[in-house]
This record gives structure tokens, C-alpha cells and sequence, in this order.
């Protein structure tokens, strides 16, 4: 299992242009780790709304996978 710190590498090193300053890497950072933090916080949210029943927190999971999705082609389509 990587780290977040290591996760953020391989963002940092996928998605940073090489001419980023330090502050924009700073606040992209800052985002990334608030990203991961809403995630595990959404995670654990869902494991309390769900219970023991494995189909709600399935269809939790799904939804939210969904709209990451929609987001990239979002993303892609010019319109985030």
C-alpha cells in the first residue's frame, strides 16, 4: 500500500508542469491531501450510514466513482 506522500509523488510528477513555482506546488499539495482527507472522511461516513449492510455501502462508493468520473470527462470536455 503507498502513502498518501507517495500518492502525491506520483500526482505531483504526472499533472505538475515543470516550471510550477513553489507556490503552486504548495496549494496543489494542500489540495491533494484535502482531496484524501474528504475521501477517508466520506469513507468513513459511509461505514456508519451503511452499517453491516455491504449493498448500501457498495451503491455509496458507486455513486461517488461516478461523479470522479463525470468530473474527468468534465475535465476533458473543457467545462471544470
Amino acid at each position: 500500500m503507498q502513502t498518501i506522500a507517495q500518492q502525491w509523488i506520483g500526482f505531483e510528477k504526472a499533472v505538475m508542469p515543470a516550471t510550477a513555482g513553489s507556490l503552486q506546488r504548495n496549494e496543489m499539495r494542500r489540495a491533494f491531501y484535502a482531496g484524501f482527507a474528504a475521501a477517508l472522511a466520506a469513507g468513513l461516513d459511509m461505514a456508519d450510514e451503511s452499517g453491516e449492510n455491504d449493498d448500501i455501502g457498495a451503491t455509496m462508493w458507486q455513486r461517488l466513482h461516478e461523479e470522479c468520473a463525470q468530473f474527468g470527462r468534465d475535465i476533458q470536455a473543457g467545462r471544470a
